[in-house]
């Protein structure tokens, strides 16, 4: 099981992320395994990136803050302490599945959530019941490849799955088929 210091540069920067934005009055939330942790589950595996949405391209607006920078493959990149975290955005309306930040529900966690994290700000993430719908068919598409990068991703997706399905079944909340175009 991994240990808090395995999640502090994710923390970083989302940390680092979510204040940036909040100053800049652009809408955000978190998706992905990162979110996916934040609810209770992923103890047993740490990603090794943070996928966000966001209201509008702010790419060059975060390149200009110290610890973000472009890699080779044009990923945003925030440093910490020696480790990157790759930043993945979606910029809403680019793809017809991205909700709109500012309107689709949001699940805000607290660092008195999830106290083994040690969180040290407030996280907007997709709320839980429609994050699960977008872990639902990159997982059944990962579950039927027969190459073992998507086999590895099938199992993480699952893993996240039954992470929220957890989440969702303790809040005794539904799955929001409406959250998602």
């Amino acid at each position: 099981m991994p240990s808090q210091s395995d999640f502090i540069h994710l923390h970083a920067a989302a940390t680092t992320l979510t204040n940036i934005l909040r100053c800049e009055r652009i809408s955000h939330i978190f998706i992905g395994g990162y979110a996916t942790g934040l609810l209770g589950g992923g103890e047993g595996r740490v990603t090794e990136d943070i996928d966000l949405i966001v209201e509008k391209n702010c790419r060059k607006l975060l390149l200009q803050y110290p610890n973000i920078t472009e890699s080779r493959d044009n990923r945003l990149v925030y440093h910490h302490h020696g480790t990157k975290v790759h930043i993945d955005m979606e910029v809403m309306g680019t793809a017809p599945w991205v909700p709109n930040p500012r309107t689709t529900k949001v699940y805000t966690v607290a660092p008195t959530d999830c106290p083994r994290r040690q969180l040290i700000s407030m996280i907007p993430i997709l709320h839980p019941s429609i994050l699960l719908l977008t872990k639902l068919l990159p997982w059944k598409e990962a579950d039927q490849a027969t190459r073992a990068a998507q086999y590895t991703r099938s199992r993480t997706g699952f893993m996240d799955i039954r992470t929220i399905l957890q989440w969702l079944a303790d809040k005794k909340s539904r799955i929001d088929f409406s959250g998602l175009a």
